[in-house]
């Protein structure tokens, strides 16, 4: 074999910008949204499934009772975080350069490559949303 195929991780950073922010920012606000959806859901729902359920068996009612609220749980803990990330995102300045995402590249390496060279860190930038530069360090 004289080569193979590697995976290697990919760095997207972003240059803020007001319709970067404005996206973001609007994706995060619909996620809390169905956030509450979910969260009323789960209390309208569960009240009249757990009292059904207790008559039946009592241990599963608590078992159960006990699953909805870490469920309750992580979902508010999730609003938390999600509305920390928006008073985050207004605070970012015009320009800065912001990690995004990460991504997965495949890499080809051959006998005699400098891995080191290979698997060195890429960094995509983005300014909404158009590639404007690729780095590698």
């Amino acid at each position: 074999m004289q080569n193979i195929i590697l995976r290697r991780p990919v760095s997207v950073i972003a240059i803020m910008t007001d319709k970067f922010r404005d996206q973001m920012i609007k994706e995060a606000e619909n996620t809390l949204k169905k956030i509450e959806e979910d969260l009323r859901h789960i209390e309208l729902e569960s009240v009249k499934y757990i009292a059904s359920v207790s008559l039946q068996n009592p241990q599963q009612a608590t078992l159960l009772n006990q699953q909805l609220d870490s469920e309750k749980q992580k979902l508010k803990a999730t609003q938390v975080q999600l509305e920390e990330k928006i008073t985050e995102l207004e605070n970012i300045k015009e320009g800065t350069e912001v990690p995004f995402q990460t991504f997965d590249s495949f890499i080809e390496v051959q006998v005699g490559d400098n891995l080191f060279n290979k698997l060195t860190k890429t960094v995509v930038v983005i300014k909404d949303w158009v590639v404007v530069a690729i780095r590698e360090s």
